[in-house]
């Protein structure tokens, strides 16, 4: 975040003598020279490469330790946010439980879906280990959040905000599970909102996700899927996703941690988002955000032997196509950076993955109980020797066509084959 930060005040002063005639030289990491007269350049953005704008974070703080023995109190954590000017959301979390030799917190925030998905994850910085707990208040300032409504993953919340005729959103931890028909829901009490958590193991044919539950006399509004509420449903051949549905619940409570929540839906064909959702959309039968720049969940039971991943895919969510058997061909676009956790596992079909050059950061298991005779890679891997969970569980007799100047690296996280891409015929 603080590279981030510098890099965008260089950006800034930058902006001030764009108005000149200067030149911009820019030296990318195969040595190659991009150029532009500054007199041609209207805007200079900084934009994450999986499609997540980076939000700048300022005026960071925390408490420290409150007090230990509030830990056997019942206290509730609370999500504070306050409207402060244009684009300035400053966020309180109240009560937030870490351990105690916890000295401080690292907040990185992201904004994507064309403004309406905000990720907000924190990372504990601890000296030690210690075997107790304490409650912490940390506060900090969000600049360049815009929207009045968007899906918030922070903490444990995952649904939708809105500032509606207030400067100020509180959210309370209050939350519950509740069943109805066999299908579990957990609920945010304070905004109404329910994720649907589990369905019903039941569940066959077509699952219609309800708009609204209704329990004990009030209504919920449905805002999120639960990443594995309809995982392995090996029946389940369509599922009907509602208009008010924001967001998927990773159950990890990383924000930007995007996966596939009808992975092991080996008889599913077809998926579909109710008219006027803001957040999903399904183009050729597959899931994706909004903004088609997450692409969620390719259905197990779809029996096309081929598929075309559309230019602005930046990121393939964990188990994307996990388990895909029928799919035998599957082109990359050039946009493609991320690949989540599981994306190809079982997917046996597969012979060829031709990864773009833009494809630079690769999950573990990628191709587990695969069939494949080779993958290529153009990227330029930021830390191939990172590499070698990417590779666990995977068919040695498959052979990897790497940059020249990453072959002996890459062979010393993978077992098989490496050759360079001048190699390939």
């Amino acid at each position: 975040m603080r590279k981030f930060f510098l890099f965008l005040l260089c950006c800034i002063s930058a902006s001030a003598v764009l108005a000149q005639s200067y030149k911009l030289v820019i030296n990318k990491t195969d040595g190659q020279t991009l150029e532009l007269n500054t007199s041609d350049v209207k805007e200079i953005q900084v934009v994450a490469a999986d499609g997540m704008r980076s939000l700048t974070v300022s005026d960071l703080t925390n408490s420290g330790c409150i007090d230990r023995a509030r830990a056997e109190q019942k206290v509730v954590p609370t999500i504070v946010l306050k409207k402060e000017g244009e684009g300035v959301v400053s966020v309180e979390l109240l009560d937030y439980y870490a351990q105690c030799a916890v000295t401080g917190f690292d907040v990185a925030a992201a904004v994507g879906n064309d403004g309406k998905v905000v990720d907000v994850d924190l990372t504990e910085i601890a000296v030690a280990e210690a075997d107790c707990t304490c409650p912490y208040n940390i506060s900090f300032k969000l600049h360049g959040l815009t929207a009045n409504t968007f899906h918030l993953s922070c903490w444990w919340f995952s649904g939708e905000v809105t500032f509606n005729g207030t400067d100020e959103v509180r959210l309370e931890r209050d939350m519950k599970l509740a069943t109805v028909d066999g299908v579990t829901y957990r609920l945010f009490t304070s905004t109404h909102q329910a994720v649907f958590w589990r369905a019903n193991r039941e569940q066959g044919g077509e699952l219609v996700i309800p708009s609204t539950v209704t329990i004990d006399g009030e209504d919920y509004t449905v805002s999120a899927l639960g990443e594995l509420a309809c995982g392995y449903f090996t029946t389940l051949t369509r599922v009907v996703l509602p208009a008010t549905l924001s967001g998927i619940f990773s159950d990890s409570g990383k924000a930007r941690f995007k996966v596939n929540p009808f992975v092991g839906c080996t008889a599913l064909t077809d998926i579909v988002v109710e008219e006027g959702n803001n957040w999903f959309k399904v183009v050729d039968g597959v899931l994706m955000s909004r903004d088609g720049t997450v692409l969620y969940s390719y259905p197990g039971g779809n029996q096309q032997p081929s598929y075309t991943i559309p230019e602005g895919v930046t990121q393939l969510a964990q188990s994307a196509f996990k388990g895909c058997t029928q799919l035998e061909q599957l082109t990359m676009p050039t946009t493609l950076h991320a690949i989540g956790n599981f994306a190809f596992y079982g997917a046996t079909g597969l012979r060829t993955l031709d990864f773009p050059e833009n494809a630079t950061k690769l999950g573990s298991y990628l191709f587990a109980e695969c069939k494949l005779d080779r993958i290529i890679f153009r990227s330029f891997i930021d830390d191939p020797s990172g590499m070698w969970a990417t590779f666990l569980y995977m068919d040695e007799s498959t052979v990897l066509y790497v940059q020249p100047s990453a072959v002996e690296t890459f062979k010393l996280v993978y077992g098989g084959t490496v050759l360079s891409l001048e190699e390939l015929k």
